[in-house]
């Protein structure tokens, strides 16, 4: 990839020596001399990033939604390998498109393959994907298996402070999971308080619905919250607010309005 940049830079460069070298002399140079077959190489360069760039955004879609922290390791061997197939292709004009197009479709099949066959084999999904460990369980650590992940302490009081724990003598377990992610599960007495404990009655919230984007209204999300254009707009202007002054609006299950308005009309 950085020599892909790299010679682009390069064909820029020359570009702009050319045509300084065609002003400074008084059109002495033709204006055919320079650069023509370096520009349509940049174009063609441009062209097949961008298709590439498009495939591999397709090929993670059809992959399905994952977080790189939480990919598996054949998965994030997948992905590195799909990197580099079409990097080739990216870099160089002399390899075909198909010759990291075929592969990484191959490449992706493999893995939709893969993660069918773990779903009805939990053999295959342990040898693949490995087994979740656990590092610390009532309070104590598991010596053999910080050794055996080769997890120090070190890192794992940062993955206990990042959970909002302080004392691992807090932890009932604490579990590497396959993805990397360590859960922390506290021992009861160390655990919130629920409302349920409490015995406190609540009520249901639900999800906020998105209305209002960029001063945008979102149409489509309207009917899920029960609300007509002219709702929304009686409830701006109840605010003295107009739809292009505002950032961002919501609606919550009990009507509830959030508004936010842009920056730079406050400022006003």
């Amino acid at each position: 990839m950085f020599d892909f940049i790299f010679s682009t830079y390069l064909i820029f460069i020359q570009f702009f020596l050319k045509i300084s070298m065609y002003f400074s002399n008084k059109g002495k140079i033709s204006i055919n001399d320079f650069c023509v077959e370096g520009i349509d190489y940049m174009l063609i360069l441009i062209f097949r990033a961008i298709f590439l760039y498009l495939l591999v955004i397709l090929v993670m879609r059809i992959m399905g939604k994952r977080e790189i922290g939480q990919l598996q390791p054949y998965e994030l061997a997948i992905t590195l390998i799909i990197s580099e197939l079409v990097t080739l292709p990216m870099e160089n004009n002399g390899v075909p498109l198909l010759a990291g197009i075929i592969p990484a479709f191959t490449i992706t099949l493999t893995q939709l393959l893969l993660s069918y066959l773990t779903t009805k084999s939990q053999w295959l999904q342990d040898f693949i994907s490995g087994r979740y460990t656990i590092m610390i369980e009532n309070g104590k650590l598991i010596e053999g298996n910080l050794r055996k992940q080769k997890y120090n302490i070190t890192e794992l009081l940062e993955q206990l402070r990042m959970s909002g724990v302080m004392k691992i003598q807090d932890v009932q377990y604490a579990i590497l999971e396959t993805s990397g992610q360590l859960s922390v599960i506290l021992k009861a007495p160390k655990q919130p308080v629920t409302a349920e404990q409490m015995m406190v009655n609540t009520t249901y919230e639900g999800l906020p619905i998105n209305i209002i984007l960029d001063g945008k209204l979102i149409q489509e999300n309207l009917s899920g919250a029960k609300l007509t254009p002219e709702k929304v707009k009686e409830k701006l202007k109840e605010k003295n607010l107009t739809l292009e002054e505002v950032f961002y609006a919501n609606v919550d299950a009990t009507g509830e309005f959030f508004i936010q308005e842009r920056e730079e009309e406050k400022k006003k």
